[in-house]
């Protein structure tokens, strides 16, 4: 409580007392020596090791009389009687630990390491302080004995290989350069009876760094011995296909599709535990996808569904078929297959809820509004029982009613949105696009042609009728230059535009925008031009140009944080 409250001396002598009153306890006299140290009373601490010296024997005592003379400034003096100690007390392994401890304490690393290693030598035992003596590799970023330590320790005691593992990764992380580790785990790994162990260190390692293609080969080599490993010796700990398939992930998210494919077809061919070799199939089919290959990303997704029917993860096949058929394909009769099987298959209320919805996009793909309402409709009716689902349903169908050009219908599900929707601290997606919707439909109420065109354009745009949506917002503009819609009618003009890459014309519009001084979107017409001149146009310079006119001429925008980080990865390009 004293201590607590900043009040050393009265803590201080509480910790005495209760030292004096019993002298076992460690406690309080470390206590004693922490109060009286911050106050920098040392007499009173020698005095309390003296006495203590008078009622018992104790290593601890003639350690701390040498770390007093440390503490008053007699380094040389100090660091004699600890060695004497040492010398004297070759077989007690608390001398050493002590010792040790108090060089830790004051930053001495080289010393404290003689002392472990020392202790080493003296009891012959190749790990005793291998914790201490890794901790001081890290600090001082000496990866080659790092890694000597780990290697030693694992040799002795190989189930702590799962320990060891995390605490390498964790040290991996914070490191710019881990080349000198590597190069050790790479020179230690021959003719090593845990070259399986090096294999793991060395796979996370080229893992973390991104090196993928080394990763890949050293975790097929760690699945390999795995395989035929003997599983008590390794604690039951790791599970044969983890940790490749926690790898083809960690590729497959950072881009680097090919080795992801490759770790995904080594565990469906390689490995027998089926837990991963499911998960894979669904990780190749991914995988494909992102390379475009979207038939064969299909055909594994559909082998996989047929091979696992009434599984949730066929489920979630059957949706990804769906979604690379609409998404990628346009292919609608192929993906509305997919959802309507899942639809039936899965009588679930959330996941029928969610496969309406998309059911209902490729409806409105096919421009039947009525097939379309028909299954909001029954989403809406089945999240009666699902209450939490039930805003999104009701934004649906604003947003169809907008299309329908009926802005009042639009407006009153949007109101219902409300009544519903849960209050949070932070608005949702949900509640952002319902807000952007109303605005647009409560501020424009006036302008009805205005908000049909873009309600039409919009669909068309779904239904990848570009050319249709350009040519409809093209004739607006022309026919009312002045609309106090034209600012949200050009920005959905250049979304246009861009998809029929066509980029000028785009820029020429986000201008416009931007120009408009009256226009609330100038900031959002700036971050669109400058994306193109970066995504597609690749004008570094006049991206960043742009970026950096966000910054400067609208510092309250939603879109600075995007802008800032913008200029910050051009920055480094350069």
């Amino acid at each position: 409580m004293f201590e607590g409250a900043g009040q050393m001396d009265n803590a201080a002598d509480y910790y005495i007392r209760a030292s004096l009153a019993d002298p076992k306890d460690t406690g309080a006299y470390l206590g004693a020596k922490r109060t009286l140290d911050q106050i920098q009373d040392y007499d009173r601490f020698e005095q309390l090791v003296r006495s203590l010296e008078q009622k018992r024997r104790d290593i601890r005592y003639r350690v701390d009389l040498a770390w007093i003379q440390f503490k008053r400034g007699d380094e040389s003096g100090a660091r004699k009687a600890w060695d004497r100690l040492i010398e004297e007390n070759s077989k007690n392994q608390n001398v050493y630990t002590l010792i040790g401890q108090v060089y830790l304490e004051n930053q001495f690393y080289e010393e404290a390491e003689d002392v472990y290693l020392t202790a080493r030598k003296n009891f012959k035992n190749s790990t005793l302080f291998m914790f201490e003596l890794a901790n001081i590799y890290k600090i001082l970023n000496q990866q080659d004995k790092l890694v000597d330590e780990y290697l030693s320790y694992l040799k002795v005691h190989p189930q702590q290989m799962l320990f060891l593992s995390t605490e390498l990764h964790r040290f991996v992380q914070s490191q710019d350069d881990i080349g000198p580790l590597i190069k050790e785990l790479k020179q230690a790994k021959s003719s090593n009876e845990i070259a399986w162990a090096i294999h793991l260190f060395l796979a996370d390692s080229y893992t973390i760094t991104q090196d993928y293609e080394n990763a890949l080969l050293h975790f097929i080599e760690w699945e390999k011995w795995l395989a035929h490993s003997d599983s008590e010796l390794m604690g039951q700990t790791f599970q044969n296909g983890q940790y490749i398939h926690e790898f083809a992930s960690t590729a497959l998210n950072a881009g680097a599709t090919e080795y992801a494919k490759q770790a995904f077809l080594f565990i469906i061919e390689e490995l027998e535990n089926d837990k991963y070799r499911a998960a894979a199939k669904l990780g190749l089919a991914t995988a494909y996808a992102q390379q475009q290959n979207y038939e064969q990303a299909l055909d594994a997704l559909q082998l996989f569904v047929d091979s696992n029917r009434g599984s949730n993860d066929a489920r979630r096949a059957l949706m990804q078929i769906g979604d690379i058929a609409f998404t990628n394909l346009f292919d609608i009769e192929r993906a509305e297959k997919a959802y309507s099987r899942a639809l039936k298959e899965y009588p679930q209320i959330r996941y029928q809820i969610e496969t309406l919805f998309r059911l209902a996009d490729c409806a409105l793909a096919k421009d039947d509004l009525s097939a379309a309402e028909a299954n909001l409709r029954q989403a809406y009716a089945k999240a009666a029982r699902e209450a939490e689902l039930k805003p999104a349903c009701l934004l649906q169908l604003a947003y169809l009613e907008f299309y329908k050009k009926q802005p009042k219908r639009s407006l009153s599900y949007l109101e219902e949105f409300s009544d519903v929707v849960a209050p949070n601290a932070q608005p949702n997606v949900l509640e952002n696009d319902a807000l952007e919707l109303s605005m647009l439909l409560q501020d424009n109420s006036y302008d009805s042609t205005g908000l049909a065109i873009l309600g039409k354009a919009t669909l068309e745009i779904k239904q990848r009728r570009y050319k249709d949506a350009k040519e409809d917002m093209e004739h607006y503009l022309q026919e009312n230059p002045n609309s106090q819609l034209r600012s949200e009618v050009r920005l959905l003009l250049a979304d246009v535009y861009r998809q029929l890459n066509d980029f000028q014309p785009a820029i020429y519009a986000l201008n416009s925008v931007y120009a408009d001084s009256g226009s609330f979107f100038r900031d959002q017409a700036l971050l669109g031009v400058a994306e193109i001149y970066e995504k597609e146009l690749a004008e570094d310079l006049l991206a960043q140009e742009h970026y950096e006119k966000i910054l400067l001429e609208f510092p309250g925008s939603i879109y600075l944080e995007k802008a800032r980080e913008r200029v910050r990865k051009l920055e480094e390009k350069k």
